[in-house]
């Protein structure tokens, strides 16, 4: 059995009342390859210094919280034994979900029985005393219809989820009161939609492959209800120009009523703003209050026309530029930022190079290339359907701009082009300022410092059985205090999905991570 490294590092917050103790950690691996998994417990002052089986450490003073970082191979990490600390803190509280359940059976007998559910003995004292007792973290649902059952957005992390009171159980009540008439079946979505914000993603066994899961992500059900979603949505395109008038398009929509915060969105590559992933995904940060810029980076969409230049993955100033244009015309008291895939990768980049100019809040990347080099040797050696897709997609999209500006003369070089390494190898010495593929690969990387000069909070969200990015790259950034890795055990490649509608997790994933920085 490999010997697995575990490294200690003071922070400054302050452990967690519902969370007191860590569990032992057996990890079993099978190469030297290895991830990290970062998981912050606090250690009960009381207990002993860790006994773990391979002697990973012992703490000198065990009261104060710490970072852990576990190294589990990937191959190993969905087979092994291994038991991971439980995260900081139920997102579901029993409580609520234990009373949910209690007051469905009183939906059928009546408005009438439903009022008489008495409040819990401490929450009614607290309420004849007019004492303020601690708000719940979940706060129960003000607005339902039948098609759809939006909620509230969840709260900061360190409140208790397990207290309620008085006002929260009436409106508790009068939730109840309309769901009796759309029987059990909305009350079971309701149930399934609080649990969509676990800080977990956990899905059913038929959802556990992660092909299935990357496939989802843009095809079958969630492309149908994306193309639902977009006629409904009453959409703004806006043309952004940067400083030196490269001009980009992006899809701009407004909640109502909204929260005074925009989400500015990136797809990923040879995506777009109609991407199926970027549209259900605005329409969740549209419910909860968040307006949603979808920005196009050049040559995506329909905006091959716009800018003579061909697209290249190291050309974050003109989408930064772009988004500075945005904001200077529009007021939002907070401002994230998200990326999908290569999306992620730019949004990391743009945060550490010009997040403070643009005053971003938070930023998160969804599955992101940390080291391209790797990924483009990822996508050949993975099944053929995902060299098929970006092959087809590239060459269609240069296809497009061969349309709009004939004088590149390119065509019959793509004609040649049988791979994608065949068109890396001919297009990036000439329309690239870099020489050969690798070199153009490692200029947009996130190994090493890349990421140093991060001055806003940054989030990296991925999964250990990404099929398209190799997620043990997460090894190769240096740590930095401003960012959060949260590596999953399942997901695919930006997928998260959760069941046959394709809901995706990372979907409340975001609306609870932005919510946190208000």
């Amino acid at each position: 059995m490999a010997q697995s490294n575990m490294r200690l590092k003071r922070t400054d917050r302050t452990p967690h009342p519902r969370t007191n103790h860590f569990k032992a950690v057996e990890c079993r691996t099978q190469s030297a390859t290895a991830l990290h998994l970062h998981k912050t417990v606090p250690l009960n002052p009381q207990t002993r210094p860790l006994q773990c089986q391979n002697n990973l450490a012992t703490p000198a003073h065990a009261h104060d919280r710490r970072l852990i970082v576990l190294k589990i191979n990937t191959l190993d990490l969905t087979r092994s034994n291994a038991v991971i600390p439980d995260p900081i803190r139920p997102r579901i509280p029993v409580v609520y979900i234990t009373k949910l359940f209690h007051d469905i059976a009183w939906l059928h007998a009546g408005a009438a029985q439903v009022k008489r559910f008495s409040i819990s003995q401490n929450t009614k004292a607290a309420h004849h005393q007019h004492t303020q007792p601690q708000q719940a973290n979940y706060p129960a649902p003000t607005h339902v219809t039948k098609r759809h059952l939006s909620h509230p957005s969840f709260g900061p992390t360190t409140r208790d989820p397990s207290i309620f009171n008085a006002k929260q159980h009436n409106q508790l009540i009068r939730h109840l009161h309309c769901l009796r008439h759309f029987s059990i079946v909305a009350i079971v979505h309701h149930v399934a939609y609080l649990m969509r914000a676990s800080n977990t993603f956990k899905p059913p066994l038929y959802l556990t492959n992660p092909h299935v899961q990357s496939i989802m992500n843009s095809l079958g059900p969630r492309k149908v209800r994306a193309h639902r979603i977009r006629q409904q949505l009453a959409t703004t395109q806006l043309t952004l120009t940067a400083k030196d008038g490269t001009r980009l398009l992006a899809d701009y929509d407004i909640s109502t009523p909204g929260n005074g915060a925009i989400v500015v969105m990136i797809h990923g590559w040879e995506g777009s703003s109609a991407s199926a992933y970027q549209v259900t995904t605005a329409q969740t940060l549209l419910n909860h209050g968040f307006d949603v810029l979808r920005l196009n980076l050049r040559d995506h969409g329909n905006s091959h026309h716009l800018n003579k230049g061909i697209f290249n993955s190291t050309l974050t100033v003109e989408v930064a530029d772009a988004i500075l244009h945005f904001m200077a015309a529009h007021t939002y008291k907070k401002r994230f930022f998200a990326g999908f895939s290569l999306g992620g990768n730019f949004a990391l980049r743009i945060a550490a190079d010009h997040g403070s100019a643009i005053d971003f809040d938070a930023v998160v990347a969804i599955s992101p290339p940390v080291d391209p080099v790797n990924a483009m040797i990822g996508i050949n050696n993975a099944l053929f359907i995902y060299r098929a897709y970006f092959y087809r997609r590239w060459t269609q999209s240069l296809k497009k701009k061969l349309f709009h500006f004939p004088d590149y003369n390119f065509h019959d070089d793509l004609a040649l082009a049988r791979s994608l390494d065949d068109i890396n190898a001919t297009f990036i010495p000439r329309f690239t300022p870099f020489e050969n593929p690798t070199a153009y690969f490692s200029a947009y990387g996130l190994t090493g410092d890349r990421l140093a000069q991060l001055a806003v909070p940054a989030y990296l969200i991925t999964a250990a059985d990404d099929p398209v990015v190799p997620s043990q790259d997460i090894t190769k950034i240096a740590e930095h205090k401003l960012l959060t890795i949260d590596l999953q055990i399942y997901g695919g490649h930006c997928g998260f999905i959760e069941n046959m509608y394709a809901e995706s997790w990372v979907e409340l994933r975001l609306v609870d991570i932005f919510n946190a920085h208000f």
